[in-house]
């Protein structure tokens, strides 16, 4: 599969473990070294400044969308390729900025071909794209276990697993997303 675009959800806390900043910035340099343009939260702050600040550093292009109320705290990053600012965090489309329709993901996902962290849009097929994890500190594998839970007692089926691809490190992220059927 062929990726030029992907969504990546992280946070703009400087509170975190700085495990997490590293990770996104490693992030941010293999998209923009494989291609691949970055759409996110559009902060300039935590892991959304570290993985956009990488990202830039070697070229690579990275779209940010911010609500307004963010953008007017200081937080949007000004350097970005692009930044879209939005009314409030449900606008869901251009059409829809101002009206408040859906959320702030729902557009950055439309506006992207993969995912990087797990979504509950998938299993109903409103998002067809990848959906990749990047278990950094192992963050998400209190999410995942339960996922598997289900599948063993047959909530889900089996095939379900293949919604999403868990990789422990942020250079395996765009070869997993790019397997994903």
């Amino acid at each position: 599969m062929n990726v030029h675009r992907v969504c990546v959800h992280c946070a703009s806390s400087r509170q975190c473990d700085p495990a997490c900043h590293k990770a996104a910035a490693e992030l941010g340099r293999e998209l923009a070294a494989g291609g691949v343009t970055i759409v996110y939260g559009g902060s300039l702050a935590g892991s959304m400044g570290a993985l956009a600040n990488a990202a830039l550093e070697i070229g690579g292009k990275v779209i940010g969308i911010l609500p307004q109320f963010m953008f007017d705290l200081e937080l949007g990053y000004n350097r970005l390729t692009e930044l879209i600012v939005v009314n409030d965090t449900r606008a869901e489309t251009p059409d829809d900025l101002g009206r408040g329709c859906g959320r702030r993901a729902a557009w950055r996902l439309r506006y992207a071909g993969g995912d990087i962290r797990g979504d509950t849009w998938k299993r109903p097929g409103l998002f067809t794209g990848s959906i990749g994890l990047v278990n950094t500190l192992d963050f998400f594998s209190p999410c995942i276990e339960p996922l598997n839970h289900c599948i063993e007692h047959r909530f889900m089926d089996a095939r379900h697993a293949l919604m999403w691809s868990v990789v422990d490190r942020a250079s395996e992220v765009l070869d997993a997303i790019r397997r994903s059927p």
